[in-house]
């Protein structure tokens, strides 16, 4: 075969080309096919070429667009690419024929695409099948994996079979394989067998159908490339929202086997009807040649374009199907919605959102370039995840399900445009195999990775943000190739010897500051920082007042050691609790002194240890929240004052952590009391309409409770006051063996009470204690203590009153003396300020004086 151009001839066994035409444009002569060209509709791999390249003068064949983010200018690799195939370039404008290819591939991925979106509802029935015979919910979801590794890893095979053996076999392929591996699942009986069957098989037919689908559409358009794929592609969002509801109904009304061959059936009319109505244009299938064409042209990956775009295709496998798994989750342990209803509903409108996304997106791609569409596509993309970050109702999580699902599928819509415009219309086939094969890490290991992240943050905060990092990576990404390539054609049409140094230094630093801008945006926006800097600067005081330097605290240990009480800011002591000698003998015998005298209570049985837990309960007011901070202070242990409030946390998994951080925080301190107040209110009678963060803390509660006996030398123990101790969790009471009734103080008590209450006050010698004892029978120990504040506000009350006070209280130039007030009388505490209003416990009426 010979070629020359300008006064040269092209010749070849098949076809003779001795006549050129002249570009108006550029002044470049290029070849005009031949009429006698022959052409084989069944093959666009086939085709003829002409053999030349830019070193015989011949310029790209067209830059006929401006550099719309250069989504049509070309690196010197597809240049050359496209410089050899002069009438590869001539493409239709769709026509008839056109619109049914197109309506063809929009069949294919509504069968294919759609399939994937539900199919958690086949996973969830085939748990209820395989999980009651010892089979896990991981080795259960693993068809599905195939399925979707196949379907992406399998085009390494199907690209290459499409360039040698035409699009029809790739079809009828794929629309056989599929189909068939449906209707064999509806006869599985074991797992293993779905493995093969939906997994394997149906991956593989997904493999040839999914290649064809995204390469056959875009031969037919230019101008409108990007509105062609748009409505293929929204085929995914259409058939996820209308299976979603005919697939369940399928199930309920049958059963899951007769749903499976119903499927298998609309899938084979489906993409039958997609392999007759589908094929090349015409004029880009050309005549046999004397050398056989490459079935898969490797060469591709040498173009610095191309393995950008490479790149920014794996990224997006790592984030595309995040929130379509786990919104409905977040829905559930987050705002507290029913995953099956409302969290099926986002899903719905998350992919009905998705399917006009992708036509509008299209739109766009054609107008103002496909790689400038699809990073500002991205970066939406990954700023809508900020959406889903912080939302706590349902309206924010709609406004995200709306949002992310319009986005995120610009790739799907522009994948076809953005790979011809690298690679060129000769070589899609093989862009397109690359570029589908490096989505299948994505889509094997993107959902372990975020379950795994989740696992260890225990909140949804850091696998979102994990997503939204990959999102914004691929922008940044995509504008990189878009500078490369309008660098790459300025440099083309004025051609420089520089290398690409400087813009590989420009794209490394644009990637280090988009990780730390990143990382600072995420750092500023967490609604918790503030409280995170306070609570490490309130632990670390803690902790050098109490002689811990040396220990490290996590972040969630900070947070609790702002609730722990130095034993000299514990005002109360034993000394200064009245009426309870009984209870306070006890108390010294069976906790103080394990806790500060271990070796003395160590014995092989471990009969002699204190107790994991103590109970006070009573009235109200009996002086329990008060003897156990005498406790505390006697005993000279660390107190932790835990408030229910401290522990709650909205985001999920975050109060499990905030619990186990209570009990780490108590072991570093020991000894150390846990002082619980009203712990009825946090760990009461567990009931199955409980939420289920609310059951879950209880339980890890009770798992790190159950943990402080794993050491001999543990010295905590959980100390609880109530008012209501029937409603505690009899769980709980087992773990509080020791419990002392805090009654209303019986005469005698009220005795040692009032005594004490009054000991630093100057009482009327005539002062009958027995007769105000008689008087304030019921009284709880903080009703006394009222009754004492309000008599004793009497006396002063009559001095300053006699001072000449006005009615703003002001004594300016009045001398006032102490000792000049009158003594405490008996008759105070049966005498009131009209205008106070006090509980009915503390006021004395004066008849009962008498």
């Amino acid at each position: 075969m010979a070629a020359t151009y300008g006064n040269s001839t092209v010749n070849s066994s098949t076809t003779t080309i001795n006549h050129t035409s002249i570009n108006s444009n550029n002044g470049i002569s290029v070849p005009s096919p031949s009429p006698t060209l022959q052409s084989r509709p069944d093959s666009f791999s086939d085709r003829k070429t002409i053999d030349a390249s830019t070193e015989d003068g011949l310029h790209p064949p067209h830059f006929d667009k401006d550099d719309r983010g250069a989504s049509d200018s070309y690196s010197e690799e597809s240049l050359s690419r496209r410089g050899a195939m002069s009438d590869d370039d001539v493409v239709m404008e769709g026509g008839f024929r056109g619109y049914l290819v197109v309506f063809g591939g929009f069949l294919i991925i509504l069968a294919l695409i759609g399939y994937v979106s539900i199919y958690g509802v086949f996973q969830a029935k085939y748990n209820d099948i395989y999980g009651t015979r010892g089979q896990t919910q991981s080795s259960i979801s693993f068809v599905g994996s195939l399925a979707s590794g196949f379907q992406f890893g399998f085009t390494i095979i199907a690209g290459p079979v499409m360039n040698r053996f035409g699009h029809k076999i790739t079809l009828w392929a794929g629309c056989i394989i599929a189909s068939l591996g449906l209707l064999l699942a509806s006869w599985c009986t074991e797992l293993w067998q779905l493995y093969l069957t939906q997994g394997v098989m149906f991956g593989i037919g997904a493999s040839f159908l999914n290649i064809a689908a995204t390469a056959i559409p875009p031969l037919w358009y230019d101008k409108h490339r990007g509105l062609a794929m748009g409505i293929c592609f929204c085929g995914a969002g259409i058939g996820g929202l209308g299976l979603g509801f005919v697939i369940p109904a399928l199930i309920n009304a049958v059963d899951i086997y007769w749903t499976l061959r119903i499927f298998a059936i609309f899938h084979f009319v489906c993409t039958a009807f997609a392999a007759i109505v589908m094929r090349a244009p015409r004029q880009l299938a050309g005549p046999p040649v004397e050398t056989k064409r490459e079935v898969m042209n490797w060469s591709i990956m040498k173009d610095f374009g191309f393995l950008l775009w490479f790149l920014c295709s794996c990224l997006f496998g790592f984030a595309y199907v995040v929130p379509f798994t786990y919104v409905p989750s977040f829905a559930k342990d987050v705002i507290g919605l029913d995953p099956n209803v409302q969290g099926g509903q986002l899903l719905a409108i998350m992919s009905g959102a998705n399917a006009v996304g992708r036509i509008l997106i299209g739109i766009a791609g054609d107008r103002l370039g496909a790689i400038p569409v699809a990073g500002v596509s991205f970066i939406a993309t990954g700023a809508s995840c900020f959406i889903w970050m912080f939302a706590t109702t349902h309206g924010a999580l709609l406004a995200f399900s709306i949002v992310y699902g319009f986005f995120s599928g610009a790739f799907f819509t522009m994948i076809a445009s953005i790979t011809a415009n690298i690679a060129g219309l000769a070589d899609l086939a093989s862009g397109l195999t690359i570029i589908y094969l490096i989505n299948t890490p994505g889509n094997l290991f993107t959902l372990p990775i975020a379950g795994k992240i989740f696992e260890q943050a225990g909140n949804y905060k850091a696998m979102i943000g994990y997503d939204a990092a990959m999102w914004f990576a691929g922008g940044v990404v995509l504008f990189a190739l878009m500078a490369y390539r309008h660098h790459t054609q300025q440099r083309l049409m004025q051609p420089q010897t520089k290398k690409y140094i400087a813009d590989l230094a420009l794209f490394a630093l644009s990637q280090a500051a988009f990780y730390y801008a990143f990382k600072y945006i995420i750092s500023s926006m967490d609604p918790l920082k503030t409280k995170k800097k306070d609570a490490h600067e309130k632990s670390a005081k803690v902790l050098d007042r109490l002689g811990h330097r040396d220990i490290k605290l996590n972040e969630y240990e900070q947070v609790i050691a702002s609730e722990v009480i130095h034993p000299e800011d514990i005002k109360v002591d034993f000394d200064q609790i009245g009426g309870l000698d009984p209870i306070i003998r006890s108390l010294r015998e069976s906790v103080i002194l394990p806790l500060n005298h271990p070796a003395l209570f160590t014995s092989a049985s471990g009969l002699l240890g204190a107790p994991k837990g103590v109970l006070l309960y009573g009235p109200p007011g009996c002086g329990k929240t008060m003897l156990a901070k005498a406790l505390a202070k006697e005993s000279g242990a660390t107190f932790i004052n835990m408030h229910v409030s401290t522990l709650t946390d909205k985001w999920f998994g975050e109060s499990n952590k905030l619990v186990a951080a209570l009990f780490s925080l108590a072991h570093k301190m020991q000894p150390a009391i846990i002082f619980i107040d009203e712990i009825d209110s946090f760990l009461r009678e567990r009931r199955s309409n409980d939420h289920e963060i609310t059951s879950m803390m209880k339980a890890e509660f009770m798992s790190m409770w159950d943990g402080l006996t794993t050491g001999e030398d543990t010295r905590i123990i959980v100390l609880g006051a109530t008012n209501r101790p029937n409603d505690i969790d009899s769980a709980i009471l087992r773990r509080m063996p020791k419990r002392f009734a805090i009654k209303l103080p019986s005469e005698e008590q009220r005795m040692n009470i009032l005594k004490l209450m009054l000991a630093q006050t100057k009482i009327d010698p005539k002062f009958d204690f027995r007769k105000l004892v008689q008087k304030t029978a019921g009284f709880s120990g903080s009703d006394l203590k009222e009754a004492c504040r309000n008599a004793s506000m009497l006396p002063l009350r009559e001095y300053l009153r006699g001072k000449g006070s006005d009615t703003k209280g002001a004594l300016d130039g009045v001398v006032l003396d102490r000792d000049e007030v009158r003594p405490l009388r008996l008759s105070d505490f049966f005498q009131h300020d009209s205008n106070e209003e006090s509980s009915s416990h503390v006021i004395l009426e004066q008849t009962d004086l008498d």
